[in-house]
């Protein structure tokens, strides 16, 4: 009866390290279609689609003038690339943490970090960081 107990406990315990780990999988995967949404759309030079997709409180940091007038400043942002090599999820607070590095067009590369959270059942940028550009 113990053993039965035992495992019992232990696949509820696996079912439910499956359960959030996929959930945290397609999390992960929703933020990065955000971020690569706003990067298509600088790559269009739609800047009012791109800052669309800041969170409310990052409109409140920056206005849509000034953010479009820094993307023009940072040619990187214009990219033929991005690639994140950590992801992080805190399901507690419902925060996506994604860095890795941005290719630009020109060549040029920059560690980057976005920070999403949801807003109307949409992940959106809450955060941003990019490093200096560096050539590749």
């Amino acid at each position: 009866m113990k053993a039965t107990r035992i495992v019992v406990l232990i696949v509820a315990l696996l079912a439910a390290i499956g359960y959030f780990g996929f959930s945290g999988y397609g999390q992960v995967k929703d933020a990065e279609k955000s971020v690569r949404g706003q990067l298509d759309a600088i790559n269009q030079h739609d800047y009012a689609k791109a800052y669309g997709y800041y969170s409310s409180a990052m409109k409140k940091k920056i206005s849509e003038q000034d953010f479009s007038e820094l993307v023009q400043k940072l040619p990187v942002l214009e990219s033929k690339d991005c690639t994140f090599s950590s992801q992080k999820v805190e399901t507690a607070s419902g925060v996506v943490t994604l860095e890795g590095s941005l290719t630009g067009k020109n060549g040029q590369v920059a560690s980057v970090a976005y920070t999403l959270v949801r807003e109307n059942d949409q992940w959106v940028i809450n955060n941003f960081k990019i490093g200096p550009p560096v050539h590749g």
